[in-house]
């Protein structure tokens, strides 16, 4: 089984774990974190590889665009979540005529 590496914001009360993710290759994206009322906040990983050395970092994507944007041109809210993700957390919903940014919560998820 593959290992990976979770987040957590410990000045955010009530903060969750995030999703897992793979530092085995190299790659930038945007990664959900959660508190215990649902509220994501988005980090930015970066991982590159230095001579042998995987280097990982962390940073807030407050200055990115979100990934996603999930739009409700409906007159009901809908709940969508990431397929494979149990949590209740996790669910999100868009009211009618609104958009939420959207980010990953499990990257490593089909």
């Amino acid at each position: 089984m593959d290992q990976l590496l979770c987040m957590k914001l410990l000045d955010i009360p009530g903060s969750q774990w995030s999703g897992g993710f793979l530092i085995e290759n190299v790659d930038s994206f945007q990664l959900s974190t959660r508190d215990s009322q649902g509220r994501a906040r988005f980090l930015r990983v970066e991982i590159s590889l230095y001579f042998s050395t995987y280097c990982v970092v962390i940073s807030s994507a407050d200055n990115f665009p979100p990934p996603f944007r999930v739009d409700n041109f409906s007159e009901v809210p809908i709940t969508f979540y990431q397929t494979g993700v149990s949590d209740h957390l996790l669910r999100a919903v868009v009211k009618p005529h609104q958009s939420v940014p959207y980010a990953l919560d499990g990257p490593v998820l089909p």
